[in-house]
């Protein structure tokens, strides 16, 4: 099921302003301009702004939980070698906070002590950057039941 408000964004078309409070301030901040209408930021499919908005969502409000909740297991562990430069993974996944504010990092987050959580732009950044490092580790690292080796 959808978090509140979500259902109503679609990807490509106009977003209304609703009551939702959430809802307004992706229109806000996705908004083109004064005095129009507002348009959300996708992608060809239209996937990245719901996924956006779905990470932060449920970054705050499940931040101790794996990231495997919000991120395959391809993807986490391609953000994780991008972030620490290590082909070490570690033995379990780390939480959605820690993977939000990766990706974040991947779109130009400082994540310095006074910066708070990480804001729409670069989660959008990062998510791009993210899709393209999880497509390359899949070609470098074939699961074994594929077949592929």
């Amino acid at each position: 099921m959808l978090p509140n408000g979500l259902a109503g964004i679609v990807c490509g078309r106009k977003l209304s302003r609703g009551k939702d409070p959430q809802v307004r301030l992706y229109s806000r901040r996705l908004s083109p301009g004064r005095g129009r209408a507002p348009q959300a930021v996708c992608d060809a499919d239209g996937h990245h702004c719901l996924a956006i908005f779905w990470l932060t969502h449920i970054n705050r409000q499940t931040p101790e939980a794996p990231c495997t909740t919000i991120l395959a297991q391809h993807e986490w562990q391609a953000l994780y070698t991008a972030i620490h430069r290590s082909a070490t993974l570690p033995a379990t996944p780390p939480t959605v906070r820690q993977a939000v504010r990766w990706i974040a990092q991947l779109g130009g987050f400082s994540g310095r002590k006074g910066d708070g959580e990480p804001g729409i732009t670069t989660l959008w950044r990062g998510w791009s950057r993210l899709a393209d490092m999880a497509d390359l580790y899949l070609i470098t690292h074939p699961s074994e039941d594929t077949g592929n080796s």
